[in-house]
């Protein structure tokens, strides 16, 4: 449902497209009728910057940096994340990825397919910070300064006690 707040959606793209290309008397006396006739638009009316769905297609696949590869993984059915992957990485690194790990015996679920466990991208972000807070504590940087540094420079504000339990465990 359209809010009056919001733009337009597709109806009312619809509406206001039928509205200009209706011819209305100059002098119409019908209730609601138009008193004088509108000025044309300069653009001729109409749908205006809206594609079809199949001119998404032609733009889309047309464009010089898109690999057709892609296409072939959404129409055999590929997750939708997966091809996001592909097009981050591009096809080659991800077809390199995936039959190395195709290869592997210990990814392959008895009903076909891959099964993988892939740690949260986080704990890699946590892992670099807390290689951070060695690297200075290694240069005799003090934990307050730690936490200064942290929070300036990462956006992390860690507690001094949290800091001395990561130099504490290395």
């Amino acid at each position: 449902m359209e809010k009056r707040s919001q733009p337009p959606g597709i109806a009312g793209c619809q509406q206001r497209s039928v509205a200009a290309r209706v011819k209305v008397s100059a002098g119409s006396q019908h209730p609601g009728g138009r008193q004088a006739s509108a000025a044309s638009l300069p653009q001729g009316g109409g749908y205006l910057d809206v594609c079809s769905a199949s001119e998404l297609r032609i733009r889309h696949c047309c464009s010089a940096d898109h690999d057709p590869r892609l296409d072939d993984l959404r129409a055999m059915g590929m997750h939708h994340t997966w091809q996001k992957v592909a097009a981050e990485i591009g096809m080659d690194a991800f077809l390199a990825m995936w039959r190395i790990l195709d290869a592997d015996t210990q990814f392959q679920h008895p009903k076909g397919g891959l099964e993988l466990t892939i740690r949260r991208y986080k704990s890699y972000l946590r892992y670099q910070r807390n290689r951070y807070i060695l690297q200075m504590n290694g240069m005799g940087y003090r934990e307050a300064d730690i936490k200064y540094r942290l929070a300036q420079g990462l956006s992390e504000n860690l507690a001094v006690s949290h800091i001395s339990n990561i130099v504490k465990d290395k």
